[in-house]
């Protein structure tokens, strides 16, 4: 019992997680139960003092009382709320009306009634539990005044004296006063603690509200400083892009004019998809009167990088076709190597930045096709023979590792109907399909062939829709594609 406060008994039935305004009212509802048993047991100690009238009847009564208030407070204990409010308030009620009706007009008990009437208002929300409450209080008061001159004073004997009767009156009136007195005292005590609450937590919300004022000054900062960045990014973005698109007009101006590649060979394709805006993938051709050269390069990378260095091919490729009229295309070879290394000063190094190309030197009125490549092969397409190819010496341009490689040079007749083919590996490298694989050199051999006899604007559609049914929407594609070409018999 050492552990039983007062503050522990107020408290009873009260939880963490009980709202603060329904907590007060069983606050409330503890204090008077316990200020009601405390009553009672003043007025058991002065009966049995002989100050007050002592009888059976008296004993019992307020044994009785005090057992139903301690009631109330197990009733809380329990969770049970709402009975123990309901009970105490019906209890306190009979409380008065059978101190009226037992003392009898002599102690004038009628007006302790009165502030019983408040109770319903505070300890219920409920409309009908509050009408049906105070209807039950007002009838109790309204009864004990009906019924009293019917019934006799049955807890005074004979032998009260006046001063017995008034000391009932004053300890009622004063056990009364003392218990609301008790209760405003409670109500101002919650009403200090909830304005501290109040005033922490308002000062709490200017705190935050301080920091969240803050944070918004940081964030409109921010915010401020990534418009100036977006800007100064969306202006970065167009002047890269501006750049870009004029590095595509430059590549266009230096690659074949159409008219002079119809004038040669009027029954021609080229076959050109950039992955990016620019490719490193270009066509070379020059009419040089008695021969005319044609190549399909391959540059390292793609987009950007991959420009740049077809336009630094087709620089040093005019330069030896027709500043050095080399038509003979393994020097032609030899040559673009020597220059792609001074270029990008890898004479003494290791490096492998440059392409990859296939060149062919027609002459018509020899009819006689040479070919070189440098890791490009040639196919060509004859009625009589079908589809044919020469492998390219496996030794890239601008590559110091297999500079020691002679390009080699293959002479070939050209016969009727004779087309050649010229190509990057960008179409046979493109995934794509049922099970997302590469096309594949074998496939796309066989494509070549199965429409070699086609007319050359027939084969460049079905190239193109081939590609397209492969990729289909589900695989971007991954490398500059070229695929040249062209009837030359």
């Amino acid at each position: 019992m050492s552990g039983i406060t007062l503050k522990g008994l107020l408290n009873l039935g009260i939880h963490p997680t009980t709202e603060p305004p329904f907590a007060r009212k069983i606050r409330i509802a503890n204090l008077m139960s316990m200020g009601s048993i405390g009553g009672a047991m003043c007025f058991l100690i002065l009966q049995v003092l002989g100050v007050l009238p002592f009888t059976p009847l008296e004993i019992t009564v307020t044994l009785s009382l005090a057992t139903l208030f301690l009631l109330v407070m197990v009733l809380n204990a329990k969770g049970k709320h709402r009975t123990a409010m309901y009970f105490l308030t019906v209890e306190m009620t009979l409380v008065v009306m059978s101190l009226e009706l037992g003392y009898g007009g002599n102690a004038d008990l009628k007006a302790l009634i009165i502030p019983m009437v408040l109770l319903p208002t505070f300890f219920f929300d409920k409309l009908s539990s509050r009408i049906i409450l105070t209807l039950f209080i007002v009838a109790a008061f309204f009864g004990s005044i009906i019924l009293q001159p019917y019934l006799p004073d049955f807890f005074i004997t004979a032998t009260a004296t006046s001063t017995q009767i008034w000391t009932i009156y004053a300890i009622a009136h004063l056990a009364m006063f003392t218990l609301i007195t008790l209760l405003i005292n409670q109500f101002r005590k919650e009403h200090d603690g909830y304005e501290r609450i109040i005033l922490e937590k308002n000062q709490s919300l200017e705190d935050r509200n301080l920091e969240i004022s803050q944070m918004n000054e940081e964030i409109s900062a921010q915010r401020d400083q990534l418009e100036i960045t977006s800007r100064q990014l969306t202006q970065t973005h167009k002047n890269l892009t501006d750049s870009i698109a004029y590095a595509h007009r430059i590549q266009e101006g230096l690659a074949p004019k159409p008219a002079d590649m119809r004038a040669r060979l009027p029954e021609h394709f080229i076959m050109l998809q950039p992955r990016d805006a620019v490719s490193g993938d270009a066509c070379y051709f020059r009419d040089m009167g008695d021969y005319y050269i044609l190549a399909s390069v391959d540059c390292t990378g793609h987009g950007v990088p991959g420009a740049l260095l077809t336009m630094m091919m087709y620089t040093i490729m005019d330069s030896i076709v027709l500043d050095f009229r080399v038509k003979v295309p393994s020097l032609l070879l030899e040559q673009l190597h020597l220059g792609i290394q001074r270029a990008l000063q890898e004479e003494d190094t290791f490096q492998s930045d440059g392409m990859d190309i296939g060149v062919v030197v027609i002459h018509p009125k020899e009819r006689k096709l040479e070919f070189s490549g440098a890791k490009h092969a040639l196919h060509y397409w004859t009625p009589e023979q079908g589809m044919q190819h020469i492998k390219g010496t496996p030794r890239g341009i601008g590559d110091g590792m297999t500079a020691h490689l002679p390009f080699e040079r293959h002479k070939l007749k050209i016969p009727l109907n004779m087309s050649v083919y010229l190509f990057s590996d960008g179409f046979a490298d493109q995934f794509g399909g049922p099970e997302g694989r590469k096309y594949m050199r074998a496939r796309f051999r066989a494509l070549l062939t199965e429409q070699a006899h086609l007319p050359m604007a027939e084969q460049i559609k079905r190239l193109q829709k081939a590609l397209q049914d492969w990729m289909g929407t589900e695989y971007p594609q991954v490398d500059d594609i070229l695929v040249i070409g062209a009837r030359v018999g």
